[in-house]
C-alpha cells in the first residue's frame, strides 16, 4: 500500500480513480496515461509506481555496470538533436572509425572494472563492409564470453538491411549468431510523424522501428525503446508511444538495469510487454527507455 500523504497527494491532484485502478492491478487508458504525464507531484506518482515495482519485484533493485563502445561515429543521417555524429566528406571531420582491434581493447581494458555487459552503438557509416560488424561482436565475446553485449539500434539494423540486400531477420540472425544477446532502444525518439518529419526524417520510421524489434522478439533478442522527449513534441505524443494494437499502461519505470535480471520498476507508464523502463541522458536531453523482456517471467 501507499502512504497517507502520497493518497492525500493523488485526491488533490485528482489522481484518485487512477491510484484505485492501479490498487486493483488494471491497466490504465491512454487518457490516464496523459493524466499521470501532467501530474506536477511526482513523488506522488513515484509512490504509486514504486507499490507496483513492489508488488512485481518486491523490495529489490537490479543495476548493472557497462562499458559504452562507439567503433565509428561517421554517420549519413542528419537527426536535428544528434551531436554525436559526424560526416565522413569534410576536410575538417572529426569523425572516426576504429579497427577492429581497437575496438575490441577499449573493451577488454575495461574488464577489471567489474563491467558486465557493453553497449554498442555505431553510426550509420557509408563505406564500412558488413562482416565489420559481425566481426567485431564476435571477438569481442570470445575474449570476453560472460559479458552481454548490447548492441546496435534498430536504426542500424534498417540501415544495413538496405545496403547489403538483407532482410531485417538476416541482418539479426547473424548478428546474434556472432554474440548479440540483446539490443538498445535508441532511433524510436518520438512514434508521431509530425515530430519525425521534422526532427529526423532520414531514417528508419516509426514502423519499421516497431517490425525491427518484433522481429527481434521472435528470434529471442530482448530490447529497449528508448523515448526522446522534452523538445518539440506534445504530451499527447508522448502518451502515444506507450500505446498500440494490444497495448495498455501501467505505473512503472527504472533506475538500474541489468540486462539478465528484473529491473527496478518506478515510472508512469508500461506496455503491455514492457515490463520495465530506464531513464538515462545523451546530449543534454532525458531519455526514458522501457525494455522489452521476451519470454522470461516476471
Amino acid at each position: 500500500m501507499i502512504s497517507s500523504l502520497a493518497n492525500r497527494a493523488l485526491e488533490r491532484d485528482g489522481l484518485g480513480a487512477i491510484r484505485d485502478r492501479v490498487l486493483a492491478g488494471e491497466r490504465l487508458s491512454e487518457t490516464e496515461a496523459l493524466r499521470l504525464l501532467e501530474t506536477a507531484d511526482l513523488a506522488a506518482v513515484g509512490a504509486l509506481a514504486n507499490h507496483v515495482r513492489e508488488r512485481r519485484h518486491g523490495d529489490l533493485t537490479f543495476y548493472n555496470r557497462n562499458v559504452h563502445l562507439n567503433p565509428t561515429n561517421v554517420c549519413v543521417a542528419s537527426c536535428k538533436f544528434c551531436s554525436f555524429a559526424r560526416p565522413d566528406d569534410r576536410d575538417a571531420s572529426e569523425g572516426y572509425t576504429m579497427s577492429l582491434d581497437e575496438a575490441v581493447q577499449k573493451v577488454l581494458s575495461r574488464r577489471p572494472l567489474g563491467i558486465t555487459e557493453v553497449h554498442m552503438v555505431a553510426g550509420l557509416h557509408p563505406t564500412l563492409e558488413w562482416e565489420y560488424y559481425p566481426e567485431l561482436l564476435r571477438r569481442i565475446h570470445a575474449a570476453w564470453p560472460e559479458l552481454t553485449i548490447k548492441a546496435f539500434t534498430a536504426i542500424e539494423i534498417h540501415f544495413w538491411a538496405e545496403k547489403y540486400g538483407k532482410s531485417y531477420e538476416q541482418v539479426l540472425r547473424e548478428l546474434q549468431a556472432a554474440g548479440l544477446d540483446t539490443m538498445p532502444g535508441g532511433g524510436a525518439e518520438i512514434f508521431a510523424p509530425r515530430v519525425r518529419r521534422q526532427i529526423c526524417d532520414d531514417k528508419a520510421t516509426a514502423d519499421e522501428w516497431l517490425e525491427i524489434h518484433r522481429t527481434a522478439h521472435r528470434l529471442g533478442i530482448k530490447t529497449n525503446a528508448t523515448m526522446l522527449y522534452g523538445h518539440i513534441e506534445r504530451l499527447e505524443e508522448r502518451s502515444v508511444f506507450f500505446f498500440g494494437p494490444g497495448v495498455a499502461c501501467y505505473p512503472g519505470m527504472i533506475v538500474g538495469e541489468n540486462s539478465r535480471e528484473n529491473d527496478m520498476v518506478v515510472n508512469p507508464c508500461v506496455k503491455k510487454h514492457l515490463t520495465n523502463m530506464r531513464a538515462s541522458t545523451s546530449d543534454e536531453t532525458l531519455r526514458l527507455s522501457l525494455r522489452t523482456k521476451v519470454g522470461q517471467k516476471y
